[in-house]
């Protein structure tokens, strides 16, 4: 699926369910159509962000790889050129020198392409924390929504734990007060664990400038998630392909908040 073509999106399953809550709420009478208008309004902020992080990385990565191409064909070039002047001199000197230049020219090769490279690596670096911090403002707000038109809604300080934080609190919340089911939708599933995986990421970009620790490798490896390692610079390294698997799973845990609380919270049934 192309991320130019915004219809064709892996991760707009949550915005067809939040269009159909919005088009439910007009036509029940029961339903608070001005409540569910202001959170679809929510989402579908959410949703118009989450495309421009996803284009503006899906380009860059286009970009870098035709870069890259460039390069290596202008090196070859270059080099199958210093190749052709030593069969054609026999002066030492010549041959000594010829060597120098394409010793540089490698170097100088290798130098341009680990800054390209790095340039994408620092693109999904900004982007995994702007998804993720997107993804939590966007539960906050209608966490805050639900909670401000609903006075029996208890304030989320007041029963939510002080050790829980951003996106696992709000998530936390909705299953216990919006959605409220025994069974949980999301705490304790497989996508909990994942992106609970990646806000330690997240934080470990923010907070300790991406180095590796050997926590995330080993959540890494339990959750067969693949992680390169820059063995330079002792950083990991992502791209726009980790980019878009957390693009994917912010989508489905908004879906499931939306499907599985939002649709119980207004008496629809999940479809």
């Amino acid at each position: 699926m192309e991320i130019g073509n915004t219809e064709e999106l892996p991760i707009q399953k949550f915005h067809f369910s939040m269009s159909h809550l919005l088009h439910i709420g007009h036509t029940h009478d029961n339903l608070p159509s001005d409540l569910i208008r202001d959170l679809y309004s929510i989402v579908d902020n959410y949703y118009l962000e989450s495309l421009s992080i996803l284009r503006s990385s899906k380009k860059i990565s286009s970009r870098i790889t035709i870069e890259i191409d460039s390069k290596l064909k202008e090196s070859r070039e270059m080099l199958e050129n210093h190749i052709r002047l030593r069969e054609q001199t026999q002066d030492s000197g010549e041959l000594e020198w010829a060597d120098v230049i394409q010793s540089r020219h490698v170097s100088e090769r290798e130098f341009k392409l680990k800054q390209i490279e790095l340039e994408g690596e620092m693109n999904s670096l900004a982007s995994i924390v702007m998804f993720l911090s997107l993804l939590e403002s966007t539960l906050f707000s209608l966490t805050m929504k639900l909670i401000e038109t609903k006075p029996s809604l208890p304030e989320m300080q007041d029963v939510m734990n002080r050790s829980d934080n951003g996106i696992v609190k709000y998530l936390k919340y909705f299953e216990r007060y919006i959605e409220k089911q025994e069974k949980h939708f999301i705490v304790g599933t497989k996508k909990y664990e994942l992106i609970r995986f990646w806000l330690n990421v997240r934080n470990n970009i923010v907070h300790s400038n991406n180095v590796v620790k050997q926590e995330i490798l080993s959540d890494a490896n339990r959750l067969k998630i693949d992680i390169s390692i820059n063995r330079y610079s002792n950083k990991f390294r992502f791209k726009d392909v980790d980019v878009m698997s957390i693009a994917n799973l912010c989508g489905e845990i908004l879906d499931d908040c939306i499907e599985k609380g939002l649709y119980k919270y207004f008496g629809m049934e999940e479809e």
